[in-house]
């Protein structure tokens, strides 16, 4: 997995600038894919599994999972965010993620960009009542 350029807040990585070799997910899909396979170590740099306790890492991606629920009410509140933060109490499953999506391959989009074009053209024009 490989972010395409560097953009906005350091350290952070946005959805739709992550790219995976093996599937069109964005990043929230990855990781939704990757907890539903159990397979978490996938999703977390070596590094970090190496210097953190792997329970916790991958309790704070659980966390993750429930606070980005397509239903508000389905998300934790800040304050149970914390407790489940600095606890260990157990977590609820999440549910499938609503920002959970695939994209088109660039190759797809290339492929559909030289097939067609649209043009339009729009204009308005302003007149006193």
């Amino acid at each position: 997995m490989s972010t395409k350029r560097v953009v906005g807040t350091y350290g952070y990585m946005p959805p739709e600038g992550f790219d995976h070799p093996d599937h069109n997910l964005n990043l929230i899909g990855h990781v939704w894919k990757s907890y539903n396979e159990s397979n978490l170590m996938e999703v977390v740099d070596s590094v970090i599994l190496q210097s953190s306790n792997q329970h916790e890492v991958y309790r704070a991606i659980q966390i993750g999972l429930l606070c980005v629920q397509e239903y508000p009410e389905d998300r934790p509140t800040m304050s149970s965010t914390f407790q489940m933060l600095t606890s260990y109490n157990e977590l609820p499953t999440p549910k499938q993620p609503g920002f959970f999506s695939g994209r088109r391959n660039h190759r797809e989009t290339e492929a559909s960009s030289k097939s067609s074009t649209l043009n339009t053209i729009s204009v308005s024009i302003f007149a006193p009542r």
